[in-house]
Parts: structure tokens; sequence; C-alpha cells
């Protein structure tokens, strides 16, 4: 998600007026951050949403956003068409040679964060173990018998990950990143002042994302 800056400012921030809208979209704005909130953001969708178009009939050829499927480490063109007052977003996935020399800022390596129970769902973070990529992980010692968490990637609740259920224990499918789900995260029961190790995992290998979260006792 994104909203586009002018002149490297809060005070003028350009966005749609509602959330996660597709490309083409109407442009609201320039206002400040603080008015425009978050509420207005365009959405790059690189989901497979295949199973979708199966589920109610459609062609998925034909579906909006289906040009922008990619995983991981894909890169796309963003372009702000001015016209008078005409104004719209847009966006393309880079395919071609010339494209992806196009200068780029660095991407930041991904961080991620525990939110639970014990911390107010406040962020702390995990670390990254150096010898095995694609593992962080999180020590927790009891101030309760049981807690519950979900684990965010850069601080943002848009990038939540989480199980499908309330509750769920160690080895539960992970959802997300995705928006922040109130009700679904992981479930840790144990005893006052044990001391326990979070482990989350995730790798991209071809066209799969794979995430693991589990706990144990140390």
């Amino acid at each position: 998600q994104f909203q586009i800056q002018i002149d490297a400012t809060d005070e003028k921030i350009l966005c749609p007026p509602f959330y996660k809208a597709p490309k083409g979209s109407v442009v609201t704005g320039p206002a400040s951050a603080e008015s425009m909130g978050i509420n207005g953001t365009w959405l790059i969708d690189g989901r497979d949403k295949s199973n979708l178009a199966l589920a109610d009939g459609s062609d998925g050829d034909a579906m909006p956003g289906v040009s922008d499927l990619g995983m991981p480490g894909d890169r796309y063109k963003i372009c702000l068409h001015v016209a008078g007052k005409w104004r719209a977003v847009t966006w393309s996935k880079v395919n071609d040679i010339a494209e992806a020399e196009l200068p780029i800022t660095p991407s930041l390596p991904a961080k991620y964060y525990v939110a639970a129970a014990w911390n107010d769902w406040g962020f702390e973070e995990m670390t990254p173990d150096p010898s095995t990529p694609g593992l962080w992980t999180f020590e927790v010692t009891f101030q309760r018998s049981v807690t519950s968490f979900q684990i965010v990637r850069n601080k943002d609740w848009c990038q939540a990950l989480f199980p499908t259920t309330p509750n769920a224990p160690s080895g539960s499918e992970v959802v997300g990143p995705e928006d922040r789900e109130d009700q679904l995260y992981w479930k840790i029961e144990g005893r006052l002042h044990q001391t326990f190790k979070i482990e989350f995992r995730r790798s991209v290998e071809d066209t799969e994302d794979r995430r693991s979260v589990t706990w144990h006792q140390i």
C-alpha cells in the first residue's frame, strides 16, 4: 500500500479517496498527512486471485489487477499522470531489461516484531539468526500463565502475520502479511517465570511463500 508525497513533505500528500484503491482511482490532495490519515491508499496486490475467479465463474485473465501478479522481489513502476485538473495513478510490473535498469531506492531488509498481550500490543523486535537465513527469534519470560501474540512486519499493522483460528497452537497455519485481524492470534500456555523461545521462519522458493511460527520452552 502507498500514498504519494510531494516535495518530500508530509504537508503535501496525494492519495485516493478510499482504502486499498486500484490503479486508475481518483486522486485527492495535496493535503497534510494528518488530514489524509491512512484511510486512503493505493494497493498493488501481487497475490494470485485465480481461485476467486473460479469461485464466481468469471474469467481469471479478465480480473482487475491480474497483471500485478508477482512475488517478493518483483518490481513495479508507479506513474502519476497529470493533465490539467485530471490526475491518475497507475502502475505496471517491470518485465523488460530496459525498465529493470531504471534507478530505484534500495529496499531495506524487513524487520519482524512480536506484538503481544504482555507488551500491550506494542512492538518488540525479533532477532534474525545469522546462521539460518529466514529465521527470526524472540524470547519471552512469562508474567502470567497464558499469553497471546501476533507478528508484524516493519511495525506496520497492514503487514501482520497471524493464524487462521483464535488461540492457535504452535505450528498452526500462518496468514499474511495482511491487515491485522484482532481475534486471530497464537496462544502460549505455561507457568509463571517460564521462558519460551518463539521462532518465525519465512522463505520464498519459486512461487511459494513459506511461513511458520513455532515455540518451545528453554
